[in-house]
């Protein structure tokens, strides 16, 4: 009997074991990491254990309560210590405002912010002050402006909030880049926070792919899920030509289509196809084994896609539209 109720605790331990992780591969000399948590709704530190690997944990399935509020904080060799300030990084700007949105956290959004484990949820692990998870490959949002000025976006996840959405990098050669999550698609415009101006893109043609506009009241540049992009402040994207199409040896036509797109190369046999809508699902799927495909579109309603095209000597993506 006791060696039975010795293994059901451990077991009990394994499945009911909530841990907090943290990777400091991002900064140096790191000594020790404390985590600073709400136990009994009383805030304190509590030591960290050392995997090994820049990774640091900490065990929350011995807390009574069913959420917990944490930070991390770090000691390094020199006895100085640095705690976790994100509530800039989530705030309107600032450079996890998307990401953070695929986490929970309880914040002011100016004074502090919480990370929020929930007993019963799954592990997490994020870099030292910051929502980014490693590992993950977030969606790179690139603008050419003006070197040395912070650059950020409003978009249309939050409604085009007056406070901005994600916040740039500044790469220190005249562009900036935004990461946001690679699920979400969305409509969006650049700002230049030193100067306060905000690009406008009235006269840009209305293809459906890049632009939204009624060229009087509105108009945005277009984000499909988990496409990066590349755009000039304050400039029209260039009409999307044949040239485009190609990517590389792979041409697309017709493109608008109402009904099917015919897909050829020069010699490279197509193994996979995939149509994939702006919210990154998978539509369409074709292993067709030749050098040309008709895909037809006709179930599909009208909008912007892309296709994902798996071939003999690479895999290649094309925007399509479907009227």
């Amino acid at each position: 009997m006791k060696k039975i109720t010795f293994l059901f605790l451990l077991l009990a331990n394994f499945m009911f074991a909530q841990t907090g992780s943290v990777d400091v591969s991002e900064l140096s000399d790191v000594a020790s990491v404390d985590v600073l948590a709400n136990f009994g709704g009383n805030f304190d530190f509590y030591p960290a254990a050392d995997q090994g690997n820049d990774i640091w944990t900490f065990d929350f399935s011995t807390s009574t309560d069913g959420t917990n509020e944490y930070l991390w904080r770090v000691t390094f060799v020199d006895n100085s210590t640095d705690q976790e300030a994100m509530a800039s990084k989530v705030a309107g700007k600032g450079l996890d405002n998307d990401i953070a949105l695929a986490s929970d956290f309880n914040t002011d959004y100016n004074s502090y912010c919480n990370r929020i484990m929930t007993i019963g949820g799954e592990d997490q692990l994020f870099y030292f002050n910051s929502f980014r998870i490693p590992g993950v490959d977030y969606t790179e949002l690139v603008v050419n402006g003006t070197s040395g000025n912070f650059h950020y976006m409003r978009y249309s996840v939050n409604e085009f909030n007056e406070f901005g959405g994600p916040g740039c990098i500044d790469n220190g050669d005249g562009t900036h880049t935004a990461l946001v999550r690679q699920d979400i698609a969305f409509e969006y415009l650049w700002n230049n926070d030193n100067t306060s101006v905000e690009e406008d893109l009235l006269d840009c043609v209305n293809d459906g792919v890049q632009i939204n506009t009624d060229n009087q009241n509105y108009a945005n540049r277009i984000h499909a899920a988990g496409v990066a992009d590349n755009d000039i402040f304050d400039e029209c994207p260039q009409p999307l030509s044949i040239d485009e199409f190609e990517a590389n040896f792979v041409s697309a036509y017709p493109n608008p289509t109402q009904s099917v797109w015919n897909f050829k190369t020069n010699y490279q046999i197509i193994n996979v196809i995939q149509i994939i809508d702006i919210q990154g699902r998978i539509v369409l799927e074709n292993n067709p084994r030749s050098t040309e495909v008709i895909i037809d579109a006709n179930s599909l309603p009208s909008g912007i896609y892309f296709s994902r095209i798996y071939t003999s000597e690479g895999t290649n993506e094309i925007k399509l539209i479907k009227h």
